[in-house]
């Protein structure tokens, strides 16, 4: 039989069958609790003698190769923090034990106020309850799945590999499969690569699903035949973010560049936003016939969407911190970003007042420090980073908060 750990302590002379016995009995997070409490039982943080039955009995299921940070990953952490008279609550979703090291979540958007959408780093497509119930799922992507948008009751899908656009309709909590479009290379002669794709941002309109990739092209297809429509090379540089509307087409590029086309191809306006401040637009979003940005180095702008000049800005992140996901509701603004040492989000109103910005401590858990997505609906935020997805809601009295609650569900 194999005994515990030497040292002067007690317990050294207990067999480690019976103290893995003892402790498989006890809450996940008593457990991490009881291996602080010294260097002695801080030694058996990882055998997986000791993490294997806990895993068995917790999740039903066969241990993958490294419980430990299994477990961790399935933890149900909350952090609880006060801002600006907010009450922010951060809950971390459970993955799927079978998808914890292949499944990562890469997108969102809430479907209402009881489902959300998750696209995987699979593939795979799945409606969840805000507490992370399993509802329904499909695999419609053969790789990871950049975006998600759900317009009146169609959901389509950004994936990274063919097909590269799916198409669906929403009938109550399953999605009906209506078209997966493939990036058929004899229809993109204009790009002319001989190596694979990738495929980045994309808007839907009225009539036009827009998609912009890596090296800086520009597909469209027909959003109500899906047929090919054109594609066309953009000035310089992958794409970092594109919006569509009915006459223009608008892209930030990697090179700093912010471009409105028109749907021939044809360049209306460009503004160089390198030389003075080392900028590239990563989000492009639209509210009340505005332009909304969000930059790298933490600027929230405003356009004029006819003249690309800027109506307004806002500074929200600090020296050395870079905005990455920006969305835009009736009534509010929201951004997340992130720095070296820290992941924090922002939540303003449409006209760039009253800033409240929170640090987000949980994101720690994801060894990343990255927030990847995010979307919203009245009180409730989600985000993912690295392996865990988050819920996060907002309760309190300001100004802020009184507008917070008429926004609309966003795609």
């Amino acid at each position: 039989m194999e005994l515990a750990p030497s040292g002067d302590n007690m317990w050294s002379l207990l067999p480690s069958e019976v103290i893995y016995r003892l402790l498989g009995y006890c809450d996940t997070l008593d457990v991490f609790a009881f291996l602080e409490t010294c260097k002695f039982f801080w030694g058996f943080r990882d055998h997986d003698s000791l993490w294997n039955p806990i895993f068995r009995r917790l999740y039903k299921s066969k241990p993958p190769c490294d419980p430990i940070m299994a477990i961790r990953l399935r933890l149900h952490y909350e952090d609880r923090w006060m801002k600006g008279g907010h009450k922010v609550e951060a809950i971390s979703l459970k993955p799927d034990v079978h998808h914890l090291f292949s499944n990562h979540r890469t997108s969102c958007a809430f479907l209402d106020e009881h489902h959300i959408l998750w696209g995987t780093s699979t593939g795979h497509v799945q409606i969840r309850t805000l507490d992370d119930t399993l509802v329904w799922e499909a695999h419609p992507h053969n790789e990871l799945i950049w975006n998600i948008k759900v317009i009146d009751n169609m959901v389509y899908t950004l994936s990274n590999g063919n097909p590269c656009v799916g198409i669906f309709q929403i009938e109550e909590l399953s999605l009906k499969q209506i078209k997966l479009i493939d990036a058929d290379p004899s229809l993109m002669k204009v790009a002319s690569l001989p190596h694979k794709l990738i495929f980045w941002v994309f808007s839907i309109t009225d009539d036009f699903i827009v998609v912009g990739d890596s090296l800086g092209f520009i597909y469209i297809w027909d959003v109500t035949d899906y047929k090919f429509v054109k594609s066309f090379a953009t000035k310089k540089g992958g794409l970092f973010a594109i919006h569509a509307d009915s006459s223009s087409i608008y892209v930030g590029t990697t090179d700093g560049l912010f471009v409105r086309y028109d749907y021939e191809g044809n360049e209306l306006v460009s503004v160089d936003l390198v030389p003075e401040q080392q900028e590239m637009i990563r989000v492009i979003e639209v509210s009340e016939g505005l332009l909304y940005t969000g930059s790298n180095c933490g600027m929230v702008q405003i356009w004029n969407p006819e003249t690309l000049e800027i109506i307004s800005e806002k500074e929200v992140a600090e020296p050395g911190c870079i905005l990455n996901e920006l969305v835009v509701t009736e009534n509010l603004v929201y951004c997340t970003g992130v720095s070296e040492s820290k992941a924090w989000l922002s939540i303003m109103t449409t006209e760039l007042d009253d800033v409240t910005s929170f640090d987000l401590p949980f994101v720690k858990e994801t060894r990343t420090g990255r927030i990847y997505l995010i979307d919203a609906i009245p009180g409730k935020i989600a985000c993912a980073a690295s392996s865990l997805a988050y819920i996060i809601t907002t309760q309190g009295d300001s100004k802020l908060q009184k507008e917070h609650s008429k926004r609309c569900i966003i795609s």
